[in-house]
């Protein structure tokens, strides 16, 4: 079509061009039977579950989808019988944003412990920037597992949170007893 808009319950398309494809038989060899024709209409009404808002959703990247819009497309896509997995781990991902800035500030701990003094700055905030990007790395990892394993949507994006997390803690009771 060369253009549309939205009436609430689907689309109007103007100048649109239908084109009609032969049945398929059920079988592969046997040839298909019929032509292919195109026909012209100049108004088109179109009936869709597709909204404005589900189709600028379907061209924005996941991770750059807020999550009332992550989980109305997961939604229109679990109504359409569509595959959710990605969708659902970069909804979770978001969902533990907040923890992860405590889980930052937790892993930062040991670092701003030690003595200042004792020289080796640069070597400590070369560490701290390892173990950030460490972390980064790692929710990515997890992120991109989460799709591929069985294992819930929701344990695989806090499961890094929870590995720094301790790994923080065991890093401030090594400092502490030394």
């Amino acid at each position: 079509a060369e253009s549309g808009r939205w009436t609430g319950t689907g689309w109007e398309l103007t100048n649109a061009v239908i084109i009609h494809y032969p049945a398929v038989t059920a079988t592969k060899d046997a040839p298909q039977q019929g032509s292919v024709t195109t026909e012209h209409v100049d108004a088109l009404k179109l009936t869709s579950t597709v909204n404005p808002d589900i189709l600028s959703v379907m061209t924005t990247k996941p991770d750059r989808m807020s999550m009332d819009e992550l989980n109305r497309f997961i939604e229109h896509l679990d109504q359409v019988h569509q595959d959710t997995e990605h969708y659902v781990s970069v909804f979770w991902s978001k969902a533990f944003y907040p923890f992860i800035c405590l889980v930052m500030l937790a892993v930062a701990m040991p670092f701003a412990y030690m003595n200042a003094r004792s020289g080796g700055m640069a070597v400590k905030i070369f560490c701290g920037v390892l173990v950030g990007i460490a972390f980064y790395a790692l929710n990515n990892i997890f992120l991109y597992l989460s799709v591929l394993s069985s294992m819930p949507p929701a344990l695989m994006a806090a499961l890094p949170s929870i590995l720094m997390c301790f790994a923080a803690a065991l890093s401030l009771w090594w400092l502490e007893r030394r």
